[in-house]
């Protein structure tokens, strides 16, 4: 997950459809966040060599 500079967050994620739409579906829940639009591209997915949160 990144923040730009435009105000955005830009998120890369991997999972079944389901799993991804529920994730979703939580953020939207929250109390302190406010999704205005939304726009979803998929994307090849790439073998993972690592995980790190930055």
């Amino acid at each position: 997950m990144e923040n730009l500079w435009d105000g955005r967050v830009e998120m890369e994620v991997q999972g079944s459809e389901a799993s991804i739409r529920e994730m979703l579906d939580r953020i939207q829940q929250q109390r302190w966040i406010n999704v205005a639009d939304m726009e979803i591209t998929e994307i090849p997915c790439e073998e993972e060599r690592g995980f790190k949160i930055r």
